[in-house]
């Protein structure tokens, strides 16, 4: 039957081979992955609707609100990854899944900005270091080859779901009304109800942190902070999807402006699709490191075609545009399982959850001060291109660098080892 044949091509893309081999665990992860993506699609397209057309507060309030909220995110982050080590990531999961499960359900109170804020910043806050306890929980469940296909596959569901929650957003919006948002807030506090019961099923982890042992503390492993820091340059690509191309598109070239929209579907498609792909080599961090220059080579290309899509006509830039968003995510789909592998790899077992909080800081740096690069870049023009595809160059080369001899020389051994 054609439609099964498609449905199995259509799993092979999204990695369901990789997750069905893994066992239980892959598939357990997937759901969680799924569930969290469309609950969370859901409720991103229209709580601010929510918040403004029927609990009165104000686009300023709401804006607010959300920023107190990433800074509580950020100032939480390592905390939360210290706790994560000590209970271990099944447990720390657990706990933080159920505590979002009545955050969220808070936001039925919500009746002033101030009570916006804490709400917010409590969901912030038990939101924090969820993906670096996540990155724990694969490491320690999943062998090596596994813990990449995985990855990559729950990448690839991820984008589903956000598609997905976005999709649902569109009755809820149409309907309106006080009704149609009590039952999406609801829905996504049950939705985080039900991966705790997921993550219950799930194998017990040993905490990291011992009494007997000697801890190491990440902010004083200079070569890691570094490579956080470099790694920020890749986060960025998250604000330019965001922030940065719709600006440029409306602002410096004369493209129609709803090519913004058919950059967004292009990026989520091509995850869907070739995500599992892009994640070949990463299994070691010699292999991840040529990813990275592989991907800082498709940030350039991209970064070419946006500055020359500002100095063409419309048709000229509207083919560029649509070029530069094919590289654009071609870069996404290498450095995230590149990052993913050098993190993990370079974190001491024995302190990694909070060694990974720390690299985690990356897209709460973006997060922070990417909005006001993306306006610099704009208002720069084809100059503020040029040093952004110098800089993720740079940046590939520096990771490169602060990849130390003796660890490379690991991944040689075992390469040689399985070649004999």
């Amino acid at each position: 039957m054609p439609i099964r044949r498609a449905a199995r091509s259509f799993a092979r893309l999204l990695g369901w081979t990789e997750i069905t081999r893994s066992s239980g665990v892959g598939r357990t992860l997937a759901a969680v992955a799924v569930i969290d993506a469309t609950g969370t699609g859901v409720f991103m397209a229209t709580i601010a609707v929510f918040l403004v057309g029927v609990r009165g507060l104000s686009i300023r309030d709401v804006g607010l609100g959300f920023s107190i909220a990433g800074i509580a995110g950020f100032l939480a982050t390592v905390p939360m990854a210290s706790l994560a080590a000590r209970l271990g990531a099944r447990r720390f999961l657990i706990a933080t899944s159920a505590a979002k499960t009545a955050a969220f359900a808070l936001y039925l109170a919500v009746g002033s900005f101030a009570a916006f804020a804490v709400v917010a910043a409590v969901v912030a806050t038990t939101s924090a270091a969820w993906f670096p306890a996540q990155q724990g929980l694969i490491g320690a469940l999943l062998e090596e080859r596994a813990r990449v296909e995985v990855l990559a596959s729950i990448r690839a569901l991820r984008n589903v779901g956000y598609a997905a929650g976005g999709l649902l957003a569109v009755p809820a919006l149409a309907i309106g009304g006080h009704g149609a948002f009590v039952g999406i807030v609801l829905a996504n506090a049950a939705s985080y109800a039900l991966m705790t019961r997921l993550y219950w099923s799930l194998p017990h982890v040993t905490a990291e942190v011992e009494a007997d042992r000697p801890r190491l503390r990440p902010w004083r492993d200079l070569r890691y902070a570094a490579l956080t820091v470099t790694s920020t340059v890749f986060a960025l690509s998250i604000v330019l999807l965001d922030i940065g191309i719709p600006l440029w598109i409306v602002r410096r070239t004369t493209a129609p402006h709803l090519l913004v929209g058919v950059v967004l579907v292009i990026n989520t498609l091509l995850v869907v699709l070739f995500q599992v792909r892009g994640a070949r080599g990463s299994e070691t961090v010699a292999g991840s490191l040529a990813l990275l220059r592989r991907s800082a080579v498709a940030f350039a290309l991209f970064c070419a075609c946006f500055a020359f899509a500002g100095r063409v006509g419309a048709v000229a830039a509207g083919a560029l545009i649509v070029l530069g968003a094919v590289v654009l995510t071609v870069g996404e789909m290498l450095e995230s399982p590149a990052w993913w592998t050098i993190s993990f790899e370079l974190a001491p077992a024995e302190s990694r959850t909070e060694y990974l909080g720390v690299f985690s800081l990356n897209y709460e740096i973006v997060a922070i001060l990417g909005p006001a690069l993306m306006a610099v870049l704009v208002e720069a023009g084809t100059g503020g291109w040029i040093v952004l595809a110098l800089a993720f160059v740079a940046a590939a080369g520096l990771a490169t660098w602060l990849v130390p001899a003796s660890r490379l020389a690991v991944d040689e051994e075992v390469a040689s080892g399985r070649a004999a």
